[in-house]
């Protein structure tokens, strides 16, 4: 990350911190390790501008009081503290199984449509209680992630 900052303020500089430089960059890392991770590779890879602008932003109230000026946030290469790129791959990991688990349950209920069809179309008769039992079990069958363990009914 690159920063760039001006002294507006050199007695506030002065009077609030021992070391300016120090300082500014302990809020900036803080800033950036707290954002960067609210966001996927692919979103900063993409929108660079808009996150270095979100983090001048919020970097510019942390450092009112040093009489600092934010001029830009730069980010140089895609580098993060473990705990960032952990939380990130979190996420990713995350958002990819929620889309995986909805297309197979999309998958899974228009195939325990098309079966109730089907059985209607060769004549079987079934109560709604025996489609939603068919439909269950095959939403079960299709859906799980493990496999299917067949069970005979005894009675």
């Amino acid at each position: 990350m690159t920063l760039a900052y001006r002294v507006v303020s050199a007695k506030e500089a002065l009077l609030n911190t021992t070391n300016l430089r120090e300082n500014i960059n302990a809020q900036a890392s803080a800033i950036v390790k707290a954002t960067l991770a609210k966001y996927t590779y692919d979103q900063l890879r993409g929108e660079t501008v808009e996150i270095q602008d979100r983090l001048r932003d919020l970097l510019q109230p942390k450092v009112d009081a040093l009489g600092v000026a934010i001029m830009s946030v730069s980010l140089n290469e895609l580098n993060y503290h473990p705990s960032v790129a952990n939380a990130m791959l979190r996420r990713q990991a995350a958002q990819a199984l929620v889309e995986a688990r909805t297309f197979v349950v999309q998958g899974a209920v228009g195939i325990a449509l098309q079966a109730v069809r089907l059985l209607e179309q060769e004549g079987i008769a079934m109560s709604d209680s025996e489609k939603f039992q068919l439909a269950e079990k095959l939403l079960i069958v299709t859906c799980s992630d493990r496999d299917p363990t067949p069970t005979l009914a005894v009675a």
